[in-house]
């Protein structure tokens, strides 16, 4: 496989600066390389129908860190910008190879 694309998992966090004022911030909780693939034909009629065209595929390396990533919380940026991620699919439960779903934001 031929992992090129770097890429960092991001969770949402709630901080508290010097004054006492509580902002969000973003942590790096993974940062690896992945291949990232446009969805098939099929998944990508699938995707279209829920007007959601833009999903890329991150198929990556496994790590524990992604089975614990709760989709509500997390995001993903490539190439300087900031996917939602739909779903983190541990590939036949193998420990292998990891597929991520995201959706590129409308800026």
């Amino acid at each position: 496989m031929d992992y090129r694309e770097r890429f960092e998992l991001q969770e949402q966090r709630a901080a508290q600066n010097d004054k006492g004022d509580s902002a969000v911030e973003w942590v790096t909780i993974y940062a690896a390389y992945a291949r990232v693939a446009n969805l098939g034909s099929r998944e990508y009629w699938q995707a279209a129908a829920v007007s959601a065209e833009s999903t890329l595929k991150f198929l990556c390396r496994h790590h524990p860190t992604l089975d614990m990533a709760d989709t509500r919380k997390v995001r993903l940026l490539w190439r300087g910008k900031a996917l939602d991620v739909k779903s983190v699919d541990n590939v036949n439960f193998q420990n292998e190879q990891t597929v991520i779903k995201a959706v590129m934001k409308d800026e």
